[in-house]
Order: structure tokens, then C-alpha cells, then sequence
């Protein structure tokens, strides 16, 4: 607070409280004049001001004057280097080093347990060692491994196979075709795969009241020469639709993924025989009607 004399002439009980902050000088006028106008009434009037020009350029100028406060050297104490908070994020994926493929572990790692990079374990062995092509989505780990990366358009090429990575699937699935004249893949447009119905095939030994069977059977009637279904107890339908043969996912429609199918060909559920099984294109979707 200032000196005494500096507000002398102001009202008794007003009050005034000074901050060591420009910004406060704002509360000290506001403090003043809502005190110097508590208790004016029609039966009190003050005929001059209680406080003048004078006094509130002195109050202005006693803030302004006093400015922040010189509180000298600090003495902080050592800063504390523990923070139980403190942690590296670690999100997963896969990586190829020195022929040996490794998934990290997603998880956060406190920072006294850090050993410079995150955690991870083996997932399997380049026999040619890694690939110079990191893939560009979620994929199976040897696709970081020589010879079975991605393809792109633009990559060189004698056949169309050389436009196709060799499997198992896992990539961002890409159209490619061999440009023999020019000796590139380029791009090519997705197949399709409508919906047409097989023809009459008996599904009837298929399904019982304890069971019931789903996969392909022979249909020449197809195009591809399968029928994939999902057998049901009468009087349900039997769900079906014509098959389209695959070796991986760019053999199918984008909605479409390459999935091994039981083949029930001449066989019931009481005698199913060796198993035995057909890469097809199946929609997660759906893509079966009743006949």
C-alpha cells in the first residue's frame, strides 16, 4: 500500500488496495470511486468531489511509480529430473533389419526404461534378406522381405506376373498389367464380380437340424465353374451365388478378398471326406442371394 498522506482526503472507509501490476491499476480506480459514491442519497449530498483530479492522478502515479517488485536472485533448489508422467509412445509396426523382420510393441514406455528405441520381437526370416521397398499399408511381413515387395505402375516387366507381387496378400492392393511394348506395369482397371445366381445345384445334404454346411461346389454353369453357398434347414433358402477363382486379393473386386472355401462337391454332412479347398473371391458383405 502507499503512504498514508498520499489518500488522505479521500472518504473515510474507502478502500484501496495497490497491486505491483499495470494491469491492476484498473481494480484501484475501481475500488475508489465505488466507495466514494457508497451512501449517496437524496438526504446526504455532497456538494464537491470527494475525490478530486489531484487525488486520482496521485493514486495513477503512485501505481505507475511503484512498478513490479525487485525480488532479487531466487534461490529454486535443484530442478527435480523424476517425473512419474514421463514416457515414449510407441505405436507398432513392422520393420526389416539385417534380413530379420521385427514387429514393435505398441505401447508407452516410462522414460527410465528407455533404451533408445521401442520395444519388439521377431516375426520371421528374408531368406534373401530385406526388401529396398517398404510397403506403403498394413501387410504381411514378407512383404519387407527381397523379391516379395509391392509392385507399382512404372516397375519393369516381361508378363503380367511380374506386375503382381507374389503372395500371401497383405499390401495396398494395386491394378497392375504388363505394358509389353513398353516394358512397364501400369494401372488397369479393378475387376468386377456381380451377383449371378447358380444353377440347379442340390444343397439339400448340406444341412441338418444339428448342422449345416457353407463354402463351394462344382456348378459348370458358372462362369468360373463354383457355386458359393450357405446351406440352411428347410424352409430357410439356401443363400448362393456364382464364384469367381482367385489366387490373392488383386484377383479380386475391391470389396472382394481371396479366402479359401471348403469344396462340399458330392460329399454330405454325415460323409465329408478329405478336406479339400478353393481360393474364391468373398465379399464380407454379403454378396449371396436366394435362388
Amino acid at each position: 500500500m502507499g503512504e498514508p498522506g498520499a489518500f488522505a482526503g479521500l472518504n473515510p472507509g474507502a478502500f484501496v488496495v495497490l497491486r505491483y501490476d499495470v494491469a491492476m491499476t484498473r481494480v484501484v480506480l475501481v475500488a475508489v470511486l465505488t466507495s466514494t459514491l457508497v451512501g449517496c442519497g437524496e438526504t446526504t449530498r455532497v456538494e464537491d468531489a470527494s475525490v478530486d483530479s489531484g487525488l486520482v492522478d496521485a493514486a495513477l502515479d503512485a501505481a505507475r511509480d511503484v512498478g513490479p517488485p525487485d525480488v532479487g536472485p531466487q534461490d529454486v533448489g535443484a530442478p527435480d529430473t523424476y517425473d512419474p508422467f514421463c514416457h515414449w509412445d510407441c505405436f507398432g509396426g513392422l520393420e526389416c533389419e539385417d534380413g530379420v523382420v521385427y514387429e514393435h510393441e505398441a505401447a508407452p514406455v516410462p522414460c527410465d526404461e528407455w533404451t533408445g528405441r521401442c520395444p519388439r520381437y521377431a516375426v520371421g526370416t528374408c531368406p534373401d534378406g530385406c526388401g529396398d521397398r517398404r510397403p506403403s499399408g498394413s501387410a504381411d511381413w514378407e512383404r519387407y522381405c527381397e523379391g516379395m515387395e509391392e509392385r507399382l505402375a512404372g516397375d519393369p516387366c516381361a508378363s503380367d506376373d511380374d506386375c503382381h507381387p507374389p503372395a500371401p496378400s497383405g499390401a495396398m492392393r494395386r491394378y497392375l498389367a504388363c505394358d509389353v511394348d513398353a516394358g512397364a506395369c501400369v494401372a488397369i482397371d479393378p475387376p468386377t464380380h456381380p451377383v449371378v445366381a447358380c444353377g440347379d445345384v442340390d444343397l439339400d445334404a448340406l444341412s441338418t437340424p444339428e448342422g449345416s454346411a457353407y463354402g463351394v461346389v462344382r456348378d459348370e454353369s458358372c462362369a468360373g465353374g463354383w457355386c458359393r453357398f450357405v446351406a440352411q434347414e428347410a424352409p430357410a433358402c439356401d443363400p448362393q451365388a456364382c464364384a469367381m477363382p482367385c489366387e490373392d486379393d488383386w484377383d479380386c473386386p475391391p470389396s472382394h478378398f481371396c479366402r479359401a472355401q471348403r469344396d462340399w462337391t458330392g460329399r454330405t454332412l454325415e460323409d465329408r471326406g478329405e478336406d479339400e479347398y478353393v481360393a474364391v473371391c468373398e465379399d464380407f458383405g454379403g454378396g449371396l442371394a436366394c435362388p
